[in-house]
């Protein structure tokens, strides 16, 4: 299973995309801006997205969901449709953003799917399991096979249960020790409250805010010291493989 991580910033990134991860092609986990320019950048078309599975309802995880489908509806005569995954709150904003929109409406059907805690759902040829996390807003994480992505959340134990075992865990890491703020994680949270309570084979590190962009090496220094396995800063466009 290919996994690209199109979007590894935040809402006040400079130089990366906000939140979006494309899995196995055809399925996008979060839509922030820029999620459409670099879905492009890596070749595969919009309309191949069939499934938005989002972790919540945060602006910079789906402001780019209506400029995505409406590139989708663009390319194509007809539009096989779409089905939006997630918590109800998040559902809710992309019914809004519709509603704000009404001129794509038409042009595609889309299916409403709500997550929460334990919620098994399949997207594509894919089963993804959820867990709530702690983020100010009704937030899960998912894993889709030997993938787990973490979505914005505090360290939390739900998500070192669902990591382990994993081959690959994608955590944000907003912010370097000291610098921290609720509702995130940094370097020193990771291994505590996450790493050392799991079996993952590698992590990398997403959702950096501008305070860690020249901090980079310490986090990597911080998480390596306490962790066995593979360590790696995310960047917009790494590509990876599990399984």
């Amino acid at each position: 299973m290919e996994v690209i991580l199109l979007g590894t910033g935040s809402a006040v990134s400079n130089d990366r995309a906000q939140t979006s991860v494309l899995v196995d092609g055809s399925v996008l986990v979060d839509c922030g801006a820029g999620t459409v320019l670099r879905l492009s950048q890596t070749g595969v078309p919009a309309h191949s997205i069939q499934d938005i599975v989002l972790t919540h309802d945060h602006v910079d995880h789906v402001s780019d969901v209506m400029p995505l489908l409406k590139k989708a509806t663009m390319e194509v005569d007809e539009h096989p449709g779409v089905t939006v995954h997630g918590p109800r709150e998040a559902l809710d904003t992309v019914r809004s953003l519709f509603d704000a929109f009404s001129y794509i409406k038409p042009k595609l059907d889309v299916e409403y799917d709500e997550v929460d805690d334990g919620s098994k759902l399949e997207a594509g040829d894919l089963e993804f399991t959820a867990v709530e996390t702690e983020h100010g807003t009704p937030s899960v994480a998912y894993r889709v096979e030997e993938l787990v992505i973490s979505g914005d959340t505090e360290p939390v134990e739900e998500v070192a249960e669902l990591a382990d075992g994993a081959e690959a865990l994608v955590h944000e890491c907003a912010y370097p020790d000291g610098a921290g703020v609720d509702g995130h994680t940094t370097p020193s949270e990771l291994v505590e409250d996450v790493l050392s309570r799991c079996t993952v084979d590698r992590v990398y590190l997403t959702h950096l805010f501008p305070e860690a962009e020249g901090r980079k090496p310490e986090m990597l220094e911080k998480v390596r010291d306490g962790f066995d396995g593979e360590v790696y800063v995310a960047d917009d466009l790494t590509r990876f493989s599990v399984g």
